[in-house]
């Protein structure tokens, strides 16, 4: 009678080697996308060590993201969107903790006090509205806007509000008057962003110009400027375009560092990093580029949304990355 086969040890660390190995083969970017705050990378002795990570997916909106804001000691996130409501979650554990609804108007941008205790929101008629972030009730209305309020931007005192229309209208929070209306550029203003020291004014509009207030004016690209952002440092303008190109400036020289290619679509979104080390882009072609800063290098392409990515921050800590797209979702990024 024929002997069975003897049984092998079974290597476990072998096996689990070889799933490794087929799992990079199948999903070659370090991306792990997961609908919850659970990562790959926090199991024991984990076999692949993710460079980014899907946090989180939320879906409370049910239409597109105008514009995200994360509150300044890094507890809160905030969203609005084209379904007419303003979102305030708990960027930790993703639970949605009220809902804002400025009467029938969307809400087109966003912007929260350097203290974190207020909100400020621009609607498409033209009204801005200011709330206590706490509790979701309004504090003041400013009205003077005759045109959708594209951007919205607190001075780093906290004391003054700058806001983006068919015009620039500039905002005193103290005492709730508008104190200058700023109507330089020949097309609706995008995008505005301030320097850390509250000193300088960058704003991107349709006419395809991007102006620093008191200063200077940039010129370069070939199509209306969506999005503006200004280094920690104060040195460096970045501004995304229509034209599909990203535009690195330096404040000093007035003059064009580099343009970086590589979106096959507007690019509708850019932020900066705390440390000033990377630029990050989101674009009509649903994809978020990650750049050195310094030398324009790509370093990374983030995918999973479906439709054009409109809004991206930073956490204050640097740690998490926030893209809100016209798919309705907002998705948290971890950079480990």
């Amino acid at each position: 009678m024929a002997r069975p086969p003897k049984e092998r040890p079974v290597d476990t660390q072998v096996i689990l080697q070889k799933l490794a190995e087929i799992f990079e083969s199948l999903y070659p970017p370090k991306l792990y996308q997961s609908k919850s705050y659970t990562r790959i990378s926090t199991v024991a002795n984990p076999i692949i060590s993710l460079e980014y990570t899907l946090g989180n997916w939320y879906s409370g909106h049910s239409d597109s993201i105008n514009s995200i804001v994360i509150s300044p000691d890094g507890q809160t996130l905030i969203s609005a969107s084209n379904d007419k409501t303003i979102k305030v979650w708990n960027l930790k554990n993703g639970e949605e903790i009220f809902t804002i609804t400025p009467d029938t108007d969307t809400v087109k941008s966003l912007a929260i006090s350097p203290d974190g205790h207020s909100l400020v929101s621009g609607k498409i008629n033209g009204v801005i509205q200011v709330w206590n972030i706490t509790t979701g009730k309004e504090i003041h209305t400013f009205a003077g806007h005759s045109y959708q309020v594209f951007a919205l931007i607190i001075s780093p005192d906290g004391q003054t509000l700058f806001s983006g229309s068919s015009d620039i209208k500039v905002w005193n929070l103290d005492n709730r008057e508008l104190v200058r209306t700023l109507s330089i550029h020949s097309g609706p203003v995008f995008t505005i962003a301030i320097s850390p020291d509250g000193k300088t004014l960058v704003s991107g509009s349709e006419d395809k110009s991007i102006k620093i207030w008191s200063i200077c004016t940039l010129t370069g690209h070939l199509a209306s400027v969506y999005s503006v952002a200004i280094s920690p440092d104060g040195n460096t303008v970045v501004s995304g375009s229509y034209d599909k190109t990203i535009k690195v400036w330096n404040m000093n020289s007035k003059k064009e560092n580099f343009t970086l290619t590589g979106h096959l679509g507007a690019v509708n979104s850019v932020a900066i990093s705390p440390d000033g080390q990377t630029l990050v882009s989101g674009s009509t072609d649903e994809k978020i580029k990650l750049w050195s800063l310094s030398t324009g290098e790509e370093i990374y392409t983030l995918t999973g949304h479906s439709d054009a990515v409109t809004s991206l921050v930073f956490s204050p800590d640097g740690q998490t990355l926030v893209s809100g797209s016209r798919d309705s979702t907002i998705k948290v990024w971890r950079i480990q």
